[in-house]
Protein backbone atom coordinates (compact mmCIF):
# COMPACT_ATOMS: atom_id res chain seq x y z
CA UNK A 1 0.00 0.00 0.00
CA UNK A 2 1.33 3.18 -1.19
CA UNK A 3 2.02 6.23 1.15
CA UNK A 4 -0.64 8.11 -0.20
CA UNK A 5 -3.00 5.38 0.46
CA UNK A 6 -2.22 5.26 3.84
CA UNK A 7 -3.05 8.94 4.32
CA UNK A 8 -6.90 8.32 2.90
CA UNK A 9 -9.41 8.04 5.42
CA UNK A 10 -13.15 6.21 5.06
CA UNK A 11 -16.04 6.38 6.51
CA UNK A 12 -18.17 3.30 6.21
CA UNK A 13 -21.83 4.21 7.40
CA UNK A 14 -23.60 0.43 8.28
CA UNK A 15 -26.32 -1.10 10.53
CA UNK A 16 -23.46 -3.78 12.10
CA UNK A 17 -24.69 -6.84 9.88
CA UNK A 18 -22.33 -9.28 9.31
CA UNK A 19 -21.54 -8.82 5.78
CA UNK A 20 -21.13 -4.87 6.67
CA UNK A 21 -18.84 -5.99 9.20
CA UNK A 22 -16.45 -7.78 6.74
CA UNK A 23 -16.28 -5.13 4.53
CA UNK A 24 -15.08 -3.28 7.76
CA UNK A 25 -12.61 -5.51 8.66
CA UNK A 26 -11.17 -5.74 4.90
CA UNK A 27 -10.44 -2.17 4.90
CA UNK A 28 -8.49 -2.37 7.77
CA UNK A 29 -6.71 -5.33 6.79
CA UNK A 30 -5.65 -3.18 3.55
CA UNK A 31 -4.48 -0.30 5.74
CA UNK A 32 -7.47 2.30 5.27
CA UNK A 33 -7.59 4.19 7.97
CA UNK A 34 -11.56 4.30 9.17
CA UNK A 35 -13.22 7.34 11.15
CA UNK A 36 -15.88 6.99 13.17
CA UNK A 37 -19.59 8.77 13.53
CA UNK A 38 -22.76 7.97 15.65
CA UNK A 39 -24.77 10.73 13.90
CA UNK A 40 -25.66 12.37 10.57
CA UNK A 41 -24.71 15.95 11.78
CA UNK A 42 -21.06 14.21 12.84
CA UNK A 43 -20.39 12.77 9.43
CA UNK A 44 -21.35 16.04 7.45
CA UNK A 45 -18.95 17.50 9.94
CA UNK A 46 -15.89 15.16 9.43
CA UNK A 47 -16.89 15.89 5.31
CA UNK A 48 -16.73 19.37 5.51
CA UNK A 49 -13.51 19.33 8.01
CA UNK A 50 -11.58 17.61 5.18
CA UNK A 51 -11.52 14.14 7.76
CA UNK A 52 -12.81 11.86 5.13
CA UNK A 53 -11.40 10.91 1.90
CA UNK A 54 -14.38 8.58 1.02
CA UNK A 55 -17.92 7.79 2.34
CA UNK A 56 -19.63 4.21 1.69
CA UNK A 57 -23.10 4.27 2.42
CA UNK A 58 -25.83 1.27 2.57
CA UNK A 59 -29.63 1.47 1.68
CA UNK A 60 -30.25 2.04 5.33
CA UNK A 61 -28.44 3.63 8.35
CA UNK A 62 -29.90 4.51 11.39
CA UNK A 63 -33.28 4.53 9.79
CA UNK A 64 -32.11 6.95 6.88
CA UNK A 65 -31.89 6.21 3.68
CA UNK A 66 -28.90 6.10 2.25
CA UNK A 67 -29.92 7.77 -1.16
CA UNK A 68 -31.30 10.45 0.55
CA UNK A 69 -28.30 10.60 2.20
CA UNK A 70 -26.34 10.76 -0.58
CA UNK A 71 -28.51 13.65 -2.50
CA UNK A 72 -27.83 15.53 0.78
CA UNK A 73 -24.03 15.17 0.69
CA UNK A 74 -24.25 16.61 -3.01
CA UNK A 75 -26.77 19.23 -2.12
CA UNK A 76 -24.77 20.34 0.20
CA UNK A 77 -21.53 20.93 -2.20
CA UNK A 78 -19.36 18.02 -0.55
CA UNK A 79 -17.19 16.46 -3.69
CA UNK A 80 -15.62 13.70 -2.10
CA UNK A 81 -16.49 10.21 -3.44
CA UNK A 82 -19.45 8.69 -2.42
CA UNK A 83 -20.01 5.06 -2.81
CA UNK A 84 -23.01 3.17 -2.48
CA UNK A 85 -23.16 -0.50 -1.43
CA UNK A 86 -25.93 -2.97 -2.28
CA UNK A 87 -27.34 -6.40 -1.41
CA UNK A 88 -27.72 -6.94 -5.21
CA UNK A 89 -26.62 -4.59 -7.88
CA UNK A 90 -29.21 -4.52 -10.46
CA UNK A 91 -29.39 -1.92 -13.34
CA UNK A 92 -32.27 0.23 -11.86
CA UNK A 93 -30.96 0.45 -8.68
CA UNK A 94 -27.40 1.70 -9.55
CA UNK A 95 -28.86 4.20 -11.84
CA UNK A 96 -30.99 5.56 -9.34
CA UNK A 97 -27.49 5.66 -7.26
CA UNK A 98 -25.73 7.72 -10.09
CA UNK A 99 -28.31 10.08 -10.35
CA UNK A 100 -28.45 10.45 -6.87
CA UNK A 101 -24.84 11.61 -6.62
CA UNK A 102 -22.95 8.47 -5.77
CA UNK A 103 -19.45 7.42 -7.63
CA UNK A 104 -20.59 4.00 -8.07
CA UNK A 105 -22.60 1.26 -6.99
CA UNK A 106 -20.96 -1.71 -5.26
CA UNK A 107 -22.22 -5.57 -4.53
CA UNK A 108 -22.16 -6.43 -0.62
CA UNK A 109 -20.72 -9.79 -2.10
CA UNK A 110 -17.51 -8.53 -3.58
CA UNK A 111 -14.58 -10.42 -2.20
CA UNK A 112 -12.66 -8.60 0.46
CA UNK A 113 -9.75 -8.21 -2.08
CA UNK A 114 -11.73 -7.11 -5.28
CA UNK A 115 -13.57 -4.36 -2.88
CA UNK A 116 -10.02 -2.79 -1.75
CA UNK A 117 -9.00 -2.68 -4.99
CA UNK A 118 -12.00 -0.77 -6.09
CA UNK A 119 -11.44 1.47 -3.28
CA UNK A 120 -8.26 2.46 -3.81
CA UNK A 121 -9.23 2.86 -7.88
CA UNK A 122 -11.69 5.25 -6.82
CA UNK A 123 -9.51 7.17 -4.66
CA UNK A 124 -6.68 7.42 -6.83
CA UNK A 125 -9.18 8.65 -9.73
CA UNK A 126 -10.35 11.21 -7.87
CA UNK A 127 -7.05 12.62 -6.35
CA UNK A 128 -6.02 13.29 -9.81
CA UNK A 129 -8.71 15.07 -11.26
CA UNK A 130 -7.79 18.68 -12.12
CA UNK A 131 -8.64 20.94 -9.80
CA UNK A 132 -9.73 24.66 -10.91
CA UNK A 133 -7.43 27.62 -9.29
CA UNK A 134 -8.13 29.42 -6.79
CA UNK A 135 -10.52 32.16 -7.64
CA UNK A 136 -10.88 31.03 -11.03
CA UNK A 137 -13.97 32.12 -13.14
CA UNK A 138 -15.48 31.48 -16.85
CA UNK A 139 -17.67 34.13 -18.13
CA UNK A 140 -19.93 33.93 -21.43
CA UNK A 141 -21.57 36.97 -21.71
CA UNK A 142 -24.39 36.89 -19.23
CA UNK A 143 -22.95 33.78 -17.72
CA UNK A 144 -20.24 33.32 -14.52
CA UNK A 145 -19.10 30.09 -13.45
CA UNK A 146 -16.96 30.53 -10.07
CA UNK A 147 -15.49 27.31 -9.79
CA UNK A 148 -13.50 28.40 -6.72
CA UNK A 149 -17.16 28.94 -4.96
CA UNK A 150 -18.90 26.95 -6.91
CA UNK A 151 -21.33 29.06 -7.93
CA UNK A 152 -23.35 29.81 -11.11
CA UNK A 153 -24.62 33.52 -12.01
CA UNK A 154 -26.98 33.98 -14.98
CA UNK A 155 -27.65 37.55 -15.57
CA UNK A 156 -26.43 38.54 -11.79
CA UNK A 157 -29.34 35.61 -10.42
CA UNK A 158 -27.48 32.54 -8.68
CA UNK A 159 -28.26 29.21 -9.64
CA UNK A 160 -29.14 26.84 -7.51
CA UNK A 161 -27.48 23.47 -8.68
CA UNK A 162 -26.66 20.03 -7.03
CA UNK A 163 -22.61 19.05 -7.21
CA UNK A 164 -23.21 17.12 -10.04
CA UNK A 165 -24.68 19.44 -11.99
CA UNK A 166 -22.24 21.69 -11.35
CA UNK A 167 -19.67 19.33 -12.83
CA UNK A 168 -21.66 18.53 -15.69
CA UNK A 169 -21.87 22.61 -16.51
CA UNK A 170 -18.33 23.30 -15.52
CA UNK A 171 -16.99 21.05 -17.62
CA UNK A 172 -18.77 21.54 -20.69
CA UNK A 173 -18.31 25.28 -20.07
CA UNK A 174 -14.45 24.78 -20.00
CA UNK A 175 -14.70 23.54 -23.83
CA UNK A 176 -17.33 25.36 -25.67
CA UNK A 177 -19.35 24.35 -28.92
CA UNK A 178 -16.76 20.77 -28.37
CA UNK A 179 -19.15 17.61 -28.67
CA UNK A 180 -19.02 15.28 -25.65
CA UNK A 181 -21.10 11.79 -26.30
CA UNK A 182 -23.12 10.64 -22.93
CA UNK A 183 -20.10 8.08 -22.25
CA UNK A 184 -17.14 11.04 -22.17
CA UNK A 185 -19.48 12.78 -19.85
CA UNK A 186 -20.29 9.66 -17.43
CA UNK A 187 -16.36 9.29 -17.24
CA UNK A 188 -15.41 12.84 -16.79
CA UNK A 189 -18.08 14.30 -14.81
CA UNK A 190 -18.82 10.57 -13.15
CA UNK A 191 -15.62 8.89 -13.12
CA UNK A 192 -17.67 6.00 -14.33
CA UNK A 193 -17.06 4.01 -17.23
CA UNK A 194 -18.99 0.99 -17.42
CA UNK A 195 -21.82 0.84 -20.49
CA UNK A 196 -25.27 0.71 -19.90
CA UNK A 197 -25.46 4.14 -17.63
CA UNK A 198 -25.19 6.90 -20.19
CA UNK A 199 -29.04 7.52 -19.24
CA UNK A 200 -28.17 8.56 -15.96
CA UNK A 201 -26.35 11.77 -18.11
CA UNK A 202 -29.53 12.28 -20.05
CA UNK A 203 -31.32 13.04 -16.54
CA UNK A 204 -29.15 15.33 -15.02
CA UNK A 205 -28.59 17.45 -18.77
CA UNK A 206 -32.68 17.16 -18.41
CA UNK A 207 -32.32 19.03 -14.93
CA UNK A 208 -29.86 21.19 -15.31
CA UNK A 209 -31.92 22.84 -18.75
CA UNK A 210 -34.92 22.97 -16.81
CA UNK A 211 -33.17 25.59 -14.17
CA UNK A 212 -30.85 27.25 -16.81
CA UNK A 213 -34.40 28.27 -18.12
CA UNK A 214 -35.42 30.35 -14.93
CA UNK A 215 -33.44 33.10 -16.45
CA UNK A 216 -34.50 34.04 -20.36
CA UNK A 217 -32.62 32.96 -23.37
CA UNK A 218 -30.18 30.77 -21.16
CA UNK A 219 -31.77 27.83 -21.79
CA UNK A 220 -30.27 26.68 -24.76
CA UNK A 221 -26.57 26.78 -23.35
CA UNK A 222 -26.76 22.80 -23.42
CA UNK A 223 -27.52 22.27 -26.69
CA UNK A 224 -28.10 18.51 -28.11
CA UNK A 225 -25.80 17.22 -31.23
CA UNK A 226 -28.70 14.34 -31.96
CA UNK A 227 -26.91 11.15 -32.07
CA UNK A 228 -23.35 12.33 -30.50
CA UNK A 229 -24.01 13.63 -27.39
CA UNK A 230 -24.14 17.52 -25.90
CA UNK A 231 -22.24 20.73 -26.11
CA UNK A 232 -21.69 24.13 -23.76
CA UNK A 233 -23.06 26.69 -26.77
CA UNK A 234 -21.95 30.00 -25.45
CA UNK A 235 -24.76 32.81 -25.40
CA UNK A 236 -24.58 34.67 -29.32
CA UNK A 237 -24.47 37.93 -27.80
CA UNK A 238 -20.54 37.37 -26.63
CA UNK A 239 -18.37 37.83 -29.65
CA UNK A 240 -15.31 36.54 -28.37
CA UNK A 241 -15.89 33.38 -26.95
CA UNK A 242 -15.27 32.79 -23.36
CA UNK A 243 -12.34 34.05 -20.74
CA UNK A 244 -10.71 32.38 -17.94
CA UNK A 245 -9.86 35.20 -15.36
CA UNK A 246 -8.12 34.37 -12.18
Amino acid sequence: MSEFEKSMSILLLHNNTDKCQQLSQSLELAGFTLQQANSWNKVISLCQQGQVSLLILTKYWQQHDGLMLIRQCRQLGLTLPLIFMTEVRNEAETVLALESGADDCLEMALSALEFSARIRARLRQHSSEPKAPSGSQLQFGGVTINTDTREVLLDSQLLNLTAREFDLLTHLAQHPNQVFSRMQLLQSVWGYSHCGYEHTVNSHVNRLRSKLAQVDGMEELVKTVWGVGYKFAPPKTLALGCALMQ
